[in-house]
């Protein structure tokens, strides 16, 4: 049994070789659990709140200009509770392991919780305080429990920010202030932006 100090240590290794692993210009926020991290994959520009539990030895992969919020919280496992085999209450010592795919540009809000086997479709966004029970299409907007789809970004505007790579992270890598918005034809004049 690992004691809280050995655990902190663990967790903190842990944390440092997702870091090493993850994509160019990819944060994730202290303190985080992330439990399997050989079994993550997190592509560039993704940014994970702080406080965020990952348990990937079911397998997670995260794709590039994914923003997460905080507190989230991604399984891809779980018990075997029920069946005639069943080998104890409430749950036995098998695990069932199935991945989690989170498209790019994927945006999830805070306190939002993946259930095992579960993909979201690139551009999606997941609104905070959601649970996902099941497969989110593309571009599709959902909030609640269980999630319900309230709506759809709008294709072209996705097509043509995500084709040229313009990425929230990659917007602050560039020093414009987060809370600045621009029009579509700004990120032809700004140079820096091009270049990034």
């Amino acid at each position: 049994m690992l004691t809280s100090l050995s655990r902190r240590l663990v967790l903190r290794r842990n944390l440092r070789s997702v870091r090493a692993g993850a994509g160019s210009g990819s944060v994730i926020e202290s303190p985080a659990t992330l439990l399997s991290p050989a079994a993550l994959t997190i592509g560039r520009d993704v940014y994970v709140g702080p406080r965020s539990y990952v348990a990937a030895d079911g397998g997670i992969d995260i794709g590039d200009g994914v923003m997460i919020g905080p507190m989230l919280y991604a399984q891809s496992s779980s018990h075997v509770y029920d069946g005639v085999d069943l080998g104890a209450l409430p749950y036995d010592h098998r695990i069932v392991r199935k991945p989690i795919s989170i498209g790019r540009y994927v945006w999830i809000g805070g306190r939002v919780t993946i259930n095992p086997g579960v993909s979201i479709d690139e551009g999606a966004i997941i609104g905070a305080g959601t649970v996902v029970p099941k497969d989110i299409p593309r571009l599709a907007i959902v909030v609640g429990n269980p999630a319900r789809i309230i709506g759809y970004r709008d294709p072209e505007s996705f097509e043509r920010l995500a084709r040229d790579g313009m990425s929230h992270a990659r917007l602050k890598r560039s020093g414009m202030q987060p809370d600045v918005w621009l029009n579509p034809g700004d990120y032809e004049r700004i140079p820096r932006l091009r270049s990034l």
